[in-house]
């Protein structure tokens, strides 16, 4: 009999803890996303900032390169872009990003890769992935999954950090930040980051080249009720294949520059 009770007290405790655990997931995963989540977008998968760290990625492009129904594929520019399963295309439209309350995608191919694909992890509080056809909610643009990445705020990071990372292929990263709190009640942080990625291919006897440099700027200010953001990211890339007939470019540059200022208030 003592050992039936014992048996059912151990159970009883293992399934009070598992529900505990359950619980502070679920309260950490949506406390923040809460506030933001549109379930007029679709069907919503939440990367939490505990989830982001747990994975110990450094970009966001190692983030979104696991999600359902995707396929990170490389073009001839040498710009990694995710297409949807058993489709390959130079610029996806399917997939549009957001920062905070800013659409980031390119208004000529609707494609985000060129220039945020890569934006660093130390800059993101959380992320909203929509699965759907689109919304009333967007206008009657097209897409399949709505990325939103949430950044940072000076009320959770105050003070300075950085960091630098390195890998055994020698693409290396250098981050700084900081954040403050205001007397005023204005708050503001501050974020910068250089990417130097590395990569190349063995074609007919030939390297054929990725390499890249690319630096992230991000500015956020606030008071509570209103928020402005300042971000711009520039980018140089080798040519890889390019648009040579035999796919051996000899010479050749990608160049990318994006900036932009976005005010949202609440009242």
């Amino acid at each position: 009999m003592s050992r039936l009770l014992l048996i059912l007290l151990l159970f009883n405790f293992c399934s009070a803890s598992s529900l505990q655990n359950l619980l502070e997931e679920y309260e950490d995963t949506s406390k923040n996303s809460l506030q933001t989540l549109n379930e007029k977008m679709g069907h919503a998968r939440i990367y939490s900032q505990k989830e982001l760290k747990l994975m110990q990625y450094d970009k966001l492009s190692e983030v979104l390169k696991e999600l359902p129904i995707t396929s990170l594929n490389r073009n001839a520019l040498g710009v990694s872009t995710l297409s949807l399963v058993g489709t390959k295309a130079d610029a996806s439209g399917f997939f549009r990003l957001f920062i905070n309350d800013h659409e980031v995608s390119s208004a000529h191919t609707q494609s985000p890769f060129l220039s945020w694909y890569d934006l660093p992890i130390s800059l993101i509080d959380y992320i909203e992935v929509y699965y759907g056809e689109g919304s009333f909610t967007l206008g009657n643009k097209t897409g399949i999954e709505f990325i939103r990445v949430y950044t940072k705020k000076a009320s959770k990071e105050n003070g300075a950090n950085l960091k630098t990372t390195i890998t055994s292929k020698s693409t290396n990263s250098q981050e700084i930040s900081y954040a403050t709190v205001l007397e005023n009640g204005w708050s503001y942080f501050a974020y910068f980051a250089n990417q130097n990625n590395f990569f190349k291919r063995d074609y007919n006897k030939n390297n054929l080249n990725a390499n890249s440099s690319q630096q992230y700027v991000f500015l956020d200010i606030g008071d509570g009720n209103n928020t402005i953001n300042v971000a711009y990211t520039t980018l140089k890339k080798d040519n890889y294949q390019g648009l040579s007939f035999d796919s051996l470019s000899d010479d050749g540059e990608t160049s990318s520059n994006d900036f932009f200022i976005n005010y949202s208030t609440k009242f």
